[in-house]
């Protein structure tokens, strides 16, 4: 068996549950498409589901090694430049196909058919990344119950995922949005980043009574 059996069986499966989903992907077109024998999986990864989770696990760390957030729980950083990088890679994360070609596509894919792996891939990164942006919302808006903090956090990672669930046809038609390279991920989190720091300071007025 190659050494690099375990990283092409990883590679071919994420572009296959990407593109069909975990149930409809068998082990039999996994191997095939791999140029490895079914045996392969059963070595490697025990089953399909393990497989499948391991793929998730792979492409995550991926995308989470290039782009870290950890600036984001950085407490000794203005909120605003640690708001700044956590949009930047939430972007990069799932837009930026170049470094990280699966983790977006296989995310949104399994948001739309749950399994099993959502929760596991969930608490090892999206989960924190969630709790880090409360925190940094918290630090920047004047009313700090949770409610509000819950939404606001929600608006900005909202603005984020937009262009991750639409697809490209519609995002390049209707918002006249080209490629997802480098220079247009970081130009769209500039916006969304200028956007939602305005609209908190206007939610800051507001709660204040300054008109």
């Amino acid at each position: 068996m190659k050494d690099n059996t375990k990283d092409q069986i990883l590679k071919i499966a994420a572009e296959l549950f990407a593109k069909k989903g975990f149930s409809k992907t068998s082990v039999r077109e996994i191997c095939k498409e791999a140029g490895v024998n079914v045996a392969s999986i059963n070595y490697h990864f025990g089953n399909k589901e393990n497989l499948y989770v391991k793929v998730l696990t792979y492409w995550k760390d991926i995308a989470f090694e290039k782009y870290p957030l950890d600036i984001c729980f950085d407490e000794s950083i203005e909120p605003e430049k640690r708001l700044k990088h956590f949009i930047v890679c939430q972007l990069f994360h799932t837009l930026y196909v170049e470094e990280s070609p699966w983790f977006g596509a296989l995310f949104s894919r399994e948001s739309l058919e749950p399994t099993k792996a959502l929760m596991e891939v969930t608490q090892e990164s999206i989960g924190p990344g969630i709790e880090v942006l409360q925190q940094i919302v918290s630090k920047l808006v004047n009313e700090r119950t949770g409610a509000d903090i819950r939404f606001i956090a929600a608006s900005i990672l909202g603005q984020c995922t937009f262009y991750q669930y639409t697809p490209k046809e519609i995002i390049q038609k209707y918002f006249n949005y080209g490629e997802c390279n480098e220079k247009n991920i970081l130009t769209l989190a500039e916006y969304i980043y200028e956007f939602s720091l305005h609209a908190i300071h206007g939610y800051n007025r507001k709660t204040a009574g300054v008109r």
